[in-house]
């Protein structure tokens, strides 16, 4: 009996270890989980319309704000690094998303100009 009792310091002390590591990689995993990029557009615009009606009969390009410094509309001055643009360009609207926040945080007019496919 003797014997036995001498292991088993050494297999609290393993188990302890072996949980504390489990839980360091389930809660590196769930951060990952939570600060994964949305790219998806159709994934953008549930969150948007779950705040606005949004417009219909087209599907918007989506712009991830990356630089902020590089930002010179006045418009997109509110906008901060990981926002998300959605830009309807029949509708001439975009809609600025905060999803950190799962806020919008500005709707304004957009014009865009299509190149003229011009001759040589």
């Amino acid at each position: 009996m003797r014997r036995y009792k001498s292991y088993i310091p050494g297999i609290i002390i393993g188990a302890v270890i072996v949980i504390i590591i489990a839980a360091a990689g389930f809660f590196a995993w769930q951060q990952q989980q939570s600060s994964k990029d949305i790219t998806d557009v159709n994934k953008v615009m549930q969150l948007v319309n779950k705040h606005m009606i949004l417009p219909t009969g087209e599907t918007p390009a989506l712009v991830t704000v990356v630089d902020k410094t590089k930002l010179n509309n006045d418009f997109l001055k509110k906008a901060v690094n990981g926002d998300k643009v959605l830009i309807y360009q029949k509708n001439q609207r975009a809609i600025i998303y905060r999803p950190s926040a799962d806020r919008i945080v500005d709707v304004g007019p957009v014009q865009i100009d299509t190149p003229s496919g011009g001759s040589k």
